[in-house]
């Protein structure tokens, strides 16, 4: 046996995100913006690079969940126009305006406080206003929105809304009368402000799956997250030639061979059958949470795929490389992404991890425990 350490990592690959926008803009049309969901570190993908790339590329806007993401790309270097999606504490209201963030605003507490400041200030304060359509959330209820919104423009003379959204959670299933339902409040409510003289410039009411499935919920501009990154975010999701720009990799540390009646893993969990080679890899659940719930699954080793053998351990698992003769130490071995003409994707990989295909991102979760290459060339 021989004995290699190599740390698993991701790579990043920015060409791929230029063609998923491409690919969103013929979607959209050219007349309508894209807002670029980058929260939760851009979904696991490095929001600081992300966003700037976003910024050359397409992406009038980006948003966050949070003022403290909001705060951290702007430290790094971010100019771009950033929106908070989520709540936003009465304390943290001064930094909002302080690092230039356009605040969702859904209280007349929050109102009152961010009016209070622009006119301490002596500037105009932009802001969002989230409406609750049934996801239960965050925002203004439905039933409370148009007197919300009237009392906001009215009284607070130093906030301007800039935008009005809402997340159509119906949007993620496959319920088009229920969709259409959700849009019928939401185009009311726009409806009854624009007679009462209130005319917002944004409306945003499409994240991913409405913008893959439903023009009628484009509004003027989208707001989107998984299908910018090549994930899915639907059941059954169409091939449209959005790529996964990350992918996951690792290496062959050790190789051993197989007897007949050899026993692997933990407690015994599998009974070799037959001789064979089988390959240590490094990357275990310390590095890919998801990892812990695999049973079965494949990587792919010198473009083939092969499976891997038991659980996977804490710090790597075990695959079968009987197949591939001229396998060896130090092997890129791929999680999920391409090698070759094969291709594992992300969804593949959630699946066997039993993850549903509306929460698959959470297995780009992977960057704070990683190192990270970042790919500038590629596809254009």
């Amino acid at each position: 046996m021989t004995n290699s350490v190599h740390k698993p990592w991701v790579e990043i690959n920015l060409p791929y995100l230029k063609n998923n926008i491409r690919i969103v803009k013929d979607i959209i049309g050219s007349c309508k913006e894209i807002i670029a969901v980058v929260k939760a570190d851009a979904y696991g993908h490095g929001a600081v690079t992300i966003a700037n790339y976003m910024a050359r590329y397409g992406a009038a806007k980006l948003a966050v969940a949070t003022a403290e993401e909001g705060i951290k790309l702007r430290l790094g270097g971010v100019k771009s126009p950033i929106i908070i999606l989520g709540s936003i504490p009465l304390e943290e209201a001064e930094q909002v305006v302080g690092y230039n963030l356009t605040p969702m605003i859904a209280t007349q507490a929050l109102a009152e406080r961010f009016n209070a400041i622009g006119k301490e200030k002596q500037r105009n304060i932009k802001f969002h206003i989230r409406v609750d359509i049934g996801l239960g959330t965050v925002g203004v209820a439905y039933q409370h929105a148009y007197r919300t919104i009237k009392l906001i423009t009215d009284q607070y003379q130093w906030l301007k809304i800039e935008g009005l959204f809402t997340h159509l959670a119906s949007t993620y299933g496959d319920d088009e009368e229920l969709v259409n339902k959700d849009l019928e409040k939401f185009n009311s409510l726009i409806s009854n402000l624009n007679n009462s003289g209130i005319h917002i410039p944004m409306i945003h009411a499409a994240s991913s799956p409405a913008t893959l499935k439903y023009p009628q919920a484009h509004f003027n501009t989208v707001r989107i997250g998984t299908c910018l990154y090549g994930l899915p975010s639907f059941k059954n999701q169409p091939e449209i030639g959005l790529k996964s720009i990350m992918q996951l990799k690792a290496r062959i540390t050790d190789i051993k061979e197989l007897s007949n009646g050899q026993h692997l893993g933990y407690g015994n969990e599998v009974l070799v059958s037959k001789s064979g080679r089988i390959a240590t890899v490094s990357i275990g659940y310390s590095n890919a949470l998801f990892l812990v719930h695999m049973k079965s699954g494949e990587v792919l080793i010198r473009n083939q795929r092969t499976p891997l053998i038991c659980s996977p351990f804490m710090g790597h698992i075990l695959v079968d490389i009987t197949n591939i003769p001229d396998a060896s130490i130090g092997d890129e071995v791929v999680i999920f992404g391409e090698q070759g003409e094969e291709k594992i994707t992300v969804s593949e990989v959630a699946k066997r991890a039993g993850i549903s295909v509306t929460n698959c991102e959470s297995v780009c979760f992977l960057r704070d425990s990683l190192p990270e290459s970042i790919l500038q060339e590629g596809i254009g």
